[in-house]
């Protein structure tokens, strides 16, 4: 009877553990939906370390933390190069955006960060970071 038990208990929690861990944007990209100007902005987070990155016109980068619902997004470094004047106002809007963000929340595949202000940008998962 404490075999079965104890055998029980062990998968409630490997069960437990897998769901912790999808649950996590580490090590994921995404794409958000109806970025301004149509622009195809990117965001991915490492899984190895605490780095964000993607790409809209440019190539961006920075840092994040969580803590549990919470993040906080770096200022985002960002490649140089020129695009089409709607592209760059996106990119522009949306990098000097990233700082203001608070709170994230998962949705399926769906990642939602939100500002303090109700604002909201949602991403599609499109499938795990190449690191």
């Amino acid at each position: 009877m404490m075999k079965k038990f104890l055998g029980v208990i062990g998968m409630a929690m490997l069960m437990a553990a897998c769901s912790a861990q999808g649950d996590t944007i580490q090590g994921k990209d995404y794409k958000m939906q109806n970025a301004m100007n149509d622009a195809e902005i990117s965001l991915g987070f490492s899984a190895k370390s605490n780095r964000f990155f993607g790409g809209v016109v440019n190539r961006y980068f920075g840092t994040y933390k969580i803590d549990g619902n919470n993040i906080e997004l770096s200022p985002a470094g960002s490649t140089m190069m020129m695009g089409p004047q709607p592209l760059m106002e996106a990119e522009q809007a949306y990098l000097s955006s990233l700082p203001q963000i608070k709170t994230f929340s998962l949705e399926g595949k769906k990642l939602i960060l939100k500002f303090a202000d109700g604002k909201e940008y949602i991403f599609d998962e499109t499938g795990a970071v190449k690191e």
